[in-house]
């Protein structure tokens, strides 16, 4: 009894973890990722140095990361069995939330910085009685450089609504035509979510990235609207210069109906004047423009793409090539969703075997060393229990680190939802230049029909003996020549504005291209480099649980070499 009392004080009593703690960790120092790992990497001895006071955590560069030395991350794997606790200034950093990531890539070029914050609930009367509400936020602008309506240091704090930033949007479509600009947050079509908690702070994360995108907007950043956005005191609405700034709103059906029949019965002239010309269609409220340009377009495509203006093909297959774009990055989107669901999967079925592998500890601890002593191998099942355990651990620490990793990797995958946004107004911009074009062409045909009627008219005329006019045929034929007069203002300025929108949508896609490929090749770096300092941890947890086990320092080596020259054949490529 004596003996089995000493075994037993010999024995350590696991702990008595529950899944959540063990896949869970409450905070970012009890997680995993704070493993004894190796500083191998040039951008970790960059973090360190920018600590910050009074914490562990570091500030990463969002940007620049090199490229790792896998050579000596191999030659610095523990050849023992680590004995010291994990120190947090050796470990992998915490991912940073996703409303951070975004908020640091959108300050990276911007010079303003600008932050949503502190949404408030207000009530205000409804219809019938019943009381309404509406959300406002605190927009805080602070400038980095000099620029249109701020100096370098000045900062603004006002508070807007939701119906501001829709308004804010509606300006900026009409005054930036053929630009792409980044969509506004939707609103939302279930009024119960209006006022909860997880819906406004998910609008404000939205609203925030969507001002931070337009900051970085070259056109945008310098308009008016924006400007004053972000700068007028108190109500947007009652602001007198805002008012000035915004749209007129365009007709009704009702309105566009009623003048659409005087169109017809002679009772309104159906020529566009210039301002109209310049403007897209409103097919509610101009019908009878819509119709003629529609009836233009199937002339158009019946006869065939012909005739088109220079650089117009080009322009045309770059917005063939962005709809592909859109399509392929829709299906990366949707693979890169499956891939982290995948890899949270992984993580939580090593968190599983970790579990399992505590219980079969604490089975053997029970059960086994019991039936140990009818067999004599109480020893045998010591280790097996102290084995169980110990790999149990290990398998908790790969589970958080694969927790860790999946956050990192939804964060940095991101980006494609990013540029799939960004699709929808960049193919807008491209056909807003097609659809001007297509207003030219049929106040050109309208011209060429109304100079045939003059011509048809006079020629009737001059056919007449004496010169004798009819009365009603010069009063036609005054009116045709004013039309035709009116025409050739108005079909010079769609032109204008067609040359000024295909010149905005090439400066466009260049920027765009530009901007796409630096965020592509800076997500695959980051998952990359992510993926990688997983493996380098995994592999390290279970070298070390091989120590544990009893694995001789030549089996140890042997592993060793094979990683060396696993990295060796990955040098050449990481270009």
């Amino acid at each position: 009894q004596q003996q089995q009392q000493q075994q037993q004080q010999q024995l350590q009593q696991p702990p008595d973890f529950t899944y959540n703690q063990l896949v869970l960790p409450p905070s970012y120092e009890e997680s995993v990722m704070y493993e004894p790992a190796p500083v191998h990497h040039e951008h970790q001895q960059q973090q360190q140095q920018q600590q910050l006071p009074g914490t562990n955590l570091a500030t990463p560069p969002p940007y620049h990361l090199p490229q790792p030395n896998y050579t000596a991350a191999a030659a610095t794997i523990p050849t023992a069995v680590p004995t010291q606790q994990p120190s947090p200034s050796d470990a992998l950093l915490p991912p940073p939330s996703m409303a951070t990531f975004l908020s640091h890539c959108a300050h990276v070029h911007a010079p303003l910085v600008i932050s949503v914050s502190e949404p408030v609930k207000r009530e205000q009367a409804g219809m019938f009685g019943f009381k309404g509400g509406y959300v406002s936020y605190l927009v805080t602008t602070r400038a980095l450089a000099d620029t249109p309506g701020f100096t370098s240091g000045s900062q603004s704090a006002v508070r807007r609504r939701f119906n501001d930033f829709v308004a804010l949007a509606s300006a900026l479509k009409v005054r930036l035509r053929g630009y792409f600009l980044p969509p506004r947050p939707h609103k939302s079509a279930v009024e119960g979510q209006l006022m909860a908690d997880s819906f406004i702070e998910e609008r404000r994360s939205g609203l925030e990235r969507y001002l931070q995108r337009l900051a970085m907007h070259e056109a945008a950043v310098k308009s008016e609207e924006f400007q004053l956005f972000l700068k007028a005191e108190g109500d947007l609405e009652a602001n007198p210069a805002w008012t000035a700034l915004r749209p007129i709103p365009s007709a009704g059906i009702v309105d566009g109906t009623a003048k659409l029949s005087k169109q017809l019965l002679g009772w309104e002239r159906s020529v566009i004047d210039p301002v109209q010309a310049t403007q897209p269609t409103k097919r509610s409220s101009d019908i009878l423009r819509a119709m003629r340009e529609a009836s233009q377009a199937m002339h158009q495509q019946q006869a065939g793409v012909g005739g088109l203006p220079e650089g117009e093909a080009e322009l045309r297959r770059a917005r063939e090539k962005l709809e592909v774009s859109r399509d392929a990055l829709m299906h990366a989107s949707r693979a890169a969703e499956k891939l982290v669901q995948r890899m949270d999967r992984c993580g939580a079925v090593y968190g599983d075997l970790g579990l399992a592998l505590f219980k079969m500890s604490k089975a053997e601890e029970v059960e086994g060393l019991h039936l140990a002593h009818f067999t004599g191998t109480v020893k045998q099942s010591h280790t097996l229990s102290k084995g169980c355990r110990q790999a149990g651990t290990s398998s908790v620490r790969v589970s958080r680190i694969v927790h860790k990793a999946v956050s990192k990797a939804a964060c940095e995958l991101g980006v494609l939802h990013e540029q799939l946004a960004n699709m929808p107004p960049a193919i807008k911009g491209l056909t807003t230049r097609e659809e001007q074009l297509l207003t030219a062409t049929t106040l050109q045909a309208d011209m060429d029909s109304r100079n045939n009627s003059i011509r048809e008219i006079e020629a009737s005329n001059a056919k007449v003996l004496g010169g004798a006019v009819d009365q009603k045929q010069a009063r036609r034929l005054e009116e045709l020549r004013n039309d035709v007069s009116k025409l050739e203002y108005s079909l010079a300025a769609a032109s204008a504005e067609y040359e000024r929108i295909a010149a905005v949508n090439q400066q466009e896609l260049v920027r765009l291209q530009a901007e796409q490929k630096e965020d592509m090749l800076r997500m695959a770096h980051a998952f990359t480099t992510t993926q990688v300092m997983r493996a380098e941890r995994d592999a390290e947890v279970w070298l070390s649980l091989a120590g544990e086990l009893g694995a001789t320092p030549e089996a140890l080596g042997s592993i060793r070499e094979t990683i060396l020259a696993s990295h060796a054949l990955q040098q050449p490529q990481q270009s």
